[in-house]
């Protein structure tokens, strides 16, 4: 476990942001080349890119994290706390 007392909301923004990523992935599995890609298709994968960066605002611009040091480390038992933590 961690030695930090993170928010659920941080812990749902970390979340979010995986599973955003996770469906740009999905999705650009099954395009063809840029190329050859249809509106509908270049639409989809901008809504779904814009969706993953404003997750990870959300993630990255909470209260929580405030001023003060160790960012890196702190995020890394952020992400061991979404990981563990029932959802």
């Amino acid at each position: 476990m961690t030695d930090y007392d993170f928010p659920d909301t941080l812990i749902a923004a970390q979340r979010a942001y995986w599973d955003a990523d996770r469906r740009v992935h999905e999705l650009v599995a099954t395009l063809p080349p840029s190329l050859e890609m249809t509106d509908e298709q270049h639409a989809e994968l901008t809504r779904l890119r814009a969706a993953r960066l404003e997750a990870l605002e959300v993630r990255d611009q909470h209260p929580w994290w405030g001023g003060t040091g160790q960012r890196y480390v702190r995020q890394m038992a952020l992400r061991e706390a979404a990981r563990g933590t029932a959802g």
